[in-house]
């Protein structure tokens, strides 16, 4: 699996963090750092990718995009085990998430479409797993 995501800065990752630390001392589990996984903005997930093309791609689509601000209001939780932050879904996230569709739709698996596609995904930040 492949996974295109956003990374946070410092300030965002210390207050995931902190929150990850007081799930951790609930549930006695910490994935993400066992795993040396930083937290990240999941954007979408691809089975296979011709790898050398989707990063010329990648940089490409990412050369002009900028920071950004986003704000985190929700928690949620997929399949009882993950538990994420759910960003405000802005005209930033919806731009990049068309962009990044358009971009990379011949990537996207049959199986996937209906997981994937714009309007649909949930982009967000696990802070357990």
């Amino acid at each position: 699996m492949f996974h295109l995501a956003l990374y946070l800065d410092e300030k965002t990752n210390q207050k995931f963090s902190f929150l990850n630390k007081k799930v951790e001392k609930e549930l006695h589990q910490n994935y993400l750092e066992n795993h040396h996984i930083p937290f990240h903005l999941t954007i979408v997930t691809y089975k296979e990718i011709e790898e050398k093309k989707f990063i010329e791609q990648a940089n490409q689509l990412f050369e002009k995009e900028s920071s950004q601000e986003l704000y985190f209001v929700s928690l949620g939780c997929f399949q009882k085990s993950t538990l994420y932050l759910l960003p405000v879904y802005n005209e930033f996230l919806n731009q990049l998430i068309l962009k990044i569709y358009q971009t990379f739709d011949e990537y996207v698996s049959i199986s996937q479409k209906n997981r994937f596609l714009p309007y649909r995904f949930v982009p967000h930040v696990s802070i357990r797993r």
